[in-house]
């Protein structure tokens, strides 16, 4: 089981050469079974299961967030790409209303020396927006004056053109906009990218989980050995205990021998007589009392008939 970058812990009854040599690299194998830590397997897997859920959740918000800002850079540009379709149709458009203006200013014959174009030129100024306080007066005096049929078509066609060039004029500036947040995205990710930060984040968490699995593998195999030597301490004072009661026999052994090899025969003869009459004082007590056992027997058998 790998646990960090240049470490692996193989677990169990085997062990296993798992020495890797490429180019001056060697990884570090930790064989947990001669350690006696076989129990540790399951912890060992919970613990870099969890940090595994973590990293993946890590790298799969980044990753959902970076497909949600493709989808969302997608999106743009297709905007654009419609807004820009859009533009060429009202531009197509455009052009067919010029033409049929002038088509409409050859049909009357007018010259732009005439008052009538040239009166038709002042209103389509305001038209388009120029706002003077001299040309608004001019063009409120030929309105007062009445307009004619061509003027009035021409107006006609110049505010059906003004509607198209307003499309082509809004289309323009958001297409603006869509280009400078596709740029702005485009350069922060350019500066740094979410995926590279967030695999790091996950190799560091995967670093972490293991030097956490290296401690308490190492702390467990602390309290097993201090286990051990707790027991072997206990051993070694029962033991002991053992040894001196054994001592503590064997000097009153020698000390009874060296007092019997001290002691005078009368001595000797008077206490062995003594240990006569102690066994045969022994010997009668047994010996009434199973007289008493007898006689209690005999007097149930009496009273029983």
């Amino acid at each position: 089981m790998r646990i960090g970058e240049n470490i692996s812990l193989y677990t169990g009854r085997n062990e296993i050469n798992s020495q890797e040599t490429g180019g001056q690299t060697q990884r570090k194998s930790l064989y947990a079974g001669r350690l006696g830590l076989e129990r540790t397997d399951d912890m060992i897997a919970q613990r870099k299961a969890k940090a595994q859920q973590k990293a993946m959740k890590i790298v799969g918000d980044v990753w959902a967030g970076d497909k949600a800002i493709d989808q969302d850079q997608r999106v743009r540009r297709e905007s654009i790409k419609k807004m820009a379709m859009e533009n060429k149709a009202a531009r197509d458009t455009l052009s067919y209303l010029q033409e049929q203006q002038d088509s409409l200013r050859k049909k009357h014959n007018m010259s732009e020396e005439s008052k009538e174009e040239q009166d038709l030129q002042i209103l389509l100024r305001v038209e388009r927006g120029e706002v003077s306080s001299q040309l608004l007066k001019k063009a409120a005096q030929i309105r007062e004056g009445g307009l004619s049929e061509y003027q009035e078509q021409q107006l006609a066609l110049e505010q059906e053109k003004e509607y198209y060039l307003d499309i082509i004029d809004n289309n323009n500036r958001k297409i603006l906009q869509e280009n400078a947040v596709i740029r702005q995205v485009a350069l922060e990710r350019l500066k740094k990218d979410p995926m590279v930060e967030a695999q790091k984040q996950a190799e560091e968490i995967m670093e972490n989980a293991g030097q956490e699995i290296l401690d308490m593998i190492f702390e467990d195999a602390r309290d097993r050995v201090d286990e051990e030597n707790e027991e072997r301490q206990e051993q070694a004072q029962k033991l002991e205990e053992e040894k001196q009661e054994q001592e503590k026999t064997l000097r009153k052994e020698k000390e009874q021998e060296e007092l019997a090899e001290n002691m005078p025969l009368e001595e000797i003869l008077i206490l062995d007589s003594k240990q006569d009459d102690i066994q045969r004082e022994i010997r009668s007590m047994l010996d009434k009392m199973k007289l008493a056992v007898e006689d209690i027997k005999g007097a149930m058998v009496d009273q029983n008939i």
